[in-house]
């Protein structure tokens, strides 16, 4: 009696077929019994018998149309050949690949807040994590990984960049990995650029010309701008304002000396304000 394939264990993943036969030249009355203990009787279905006779032989095909997790375990072909109670197995392992849950290749954080950066993993053996950022294994009391993603604590402006959440599986007899970039957002309240303002805090015109001034902030979401004078609204005769998504610029024109003075520009967005 003779398994084909033959060998004593063989490694599936969950959704293979696979088929295996139990033959023997003068095997009667053969028996598939699965890890249950039971004899697996159905000649129809997911996972079924099929007895064949021919001229070399009889033979009984266990068939898996699709394998399940819970088909894992040992299973045991038993036959009467002249007489004599004859028995071969085999041991089936099943493996849930690698697979990420949902779609989290761009997340937002907020700044100066403890949160996770998610990255879900599921699989038969449990997968390993490691998480690279920006090139570079996050190290320090603040990161923590976590089974749904990295967690990190005190968020700074710092940690925005390209996270790699690569997950590794390794069998009896094989390892395999899977890999899911991120792009990480820390959104923040506006700030000013090192060098301040990119025109400085003063700016110039003459007599008859346009002075331009301009506002730049960086901000998580974008900031918006308004423009005031001594905290009262701008003059729509002397002024116009340019503003796209860098930036704000205060067109000042330069008709007589009463348009001198301080402007004050104030950038701010859903986390705070700043002038």
């Amino acid at each position: 009696l003779e398994l084909i394939p033959n060998m004593n264990d063989t490694e599936r993943y969950v959704g293979d077929t696979y088929v295996v036969t139990c033959k023997g030249g003068d095997a009667v009355n053969s028996t598939w019994i699965g890890p249950d203990d039971k004899p697996i009787r159905e000649t129809k279905g997911r996972k079924h018998v099929e007895e064949r006779k021919d001229l070399s032989g009889n033979s009984l095909s266990l068939i898996f149309e699709s394998i399940d997790r819970a088909d894992r375990g040992n299973y045991t072909c038993t036959s009467n050949i002249n007489g004599d109670f004859v028995r071969v197995s085999f041991k089936l392992i099943v493996v849930k690949p690698i697979s990420f849950l949902g779609s989290f290749s761009e997340q937002n954080v907020t700044e100066n807040t403890n949160q996770l950066v998610r990255c879900e993993v599921s699989g038969d053996p449990i997968p390993t994590i490691v998480w690279q950022m920006n090139n570079r294994h996050p190290k320090g009391d603040r990161y923590k990984t976590l089974p749904a993603g990295l967690y990190i604590a005190n968020i700074t402006h710092d940690d925005e960049g390209i996270y790699t959440c690569t997950a590794f599986q390794v069998t009896s007899k094989t390892s395999n990995y899977k890999a899911q970039t991120i792009r990480l957002f820390v959104l923040h309240k506006p700030r000013w650029p090192e060098s301040n303002r990119s025109e400085g805090d003063t700016s110039y015109g003459y007599k008859g010309g346009v002075a331009n001034i301009t506002c730049q902030a960086h901000g998580r979401p974008l900031p918006e701008y308004s423009w005031s004078r001594y905290n009262q609204s701008l003059d729509p005769i002397t002024t116009n304002v340019v503003t796209n998504d860098e930036k704000s610029v205060l067109q000042v024109k330069m008709i007589n000396g009463s348009v001198l003075g301080e402007y004050t520009c104030e950038a701010k967005n859903g986390l705070g304000i700043i002038e």
